[in-house]
C-alpha cells in the first residue's frame, strides 16, 4: 500500500514506519514542503523492483522468459518435477554395475 507523510512526521516514528514497510510491503512517500522528495519501503520490496529494473537492462533475458513460457503454454515443456525424475532415473541407469569378485 503507498502512503504519503512529510519527512517532519516520518522523522518521529521512523523506526516503527520502517518495520511497517518491511512486514506489510507499504511504500511511504515523503514529502518535504508538501513535494514528494523520496520513498521508504522495505528491502524485499526493494530487492524486487531492483531485480525486476535489472532484468528489464537485458531485454534478451526477458525474450528467452517469453519464449520459455510461450512453449510451455503450448505443452511443450517439461514439469520441473518430471525433468528431476527423468535426471535421477538417468543417473541410476548410468552407474556402472558393480562386477562380483571371486575370492
Amino acid at each position: 500500500m503507498e502512503k504519503t507523510r512529510s519527512v517532519t512526521s516520518v522523522r518521529k516514528d521512523l523506526m516503527n514506519i520502517s518495520k511497517r514497510a518491511s512486514i506489510y510491503m507499504d511504500r511511504i512517500v515523503l514529502t518535504n514542503r508538501g513535494e514528494a522528495e523520496s520513498v521508504l519501503l522495505g528491502m524485499a520490496d526493494y530487492l524486487g523492483m531492483k531485480a525486476a529494473a535489472e532484468l528489464a537492462a537485458h531485454p534478451e533475458i526477458l525474450d528467452a522468459m517469453r519464449r520459455s513460457q510461450q512453449a510451455f503454454a503450448a505443452g511443450k515443456g517439461v514439469r520441473m518435477e518430471d525433468a528431476f525424475e527423468r535426471l535421477e532415473q538417468s543417473e541410476i541407469s548410468d552407474r556402472p554395475v558393480p562386477q562380483e569378485t571371486s575370492a
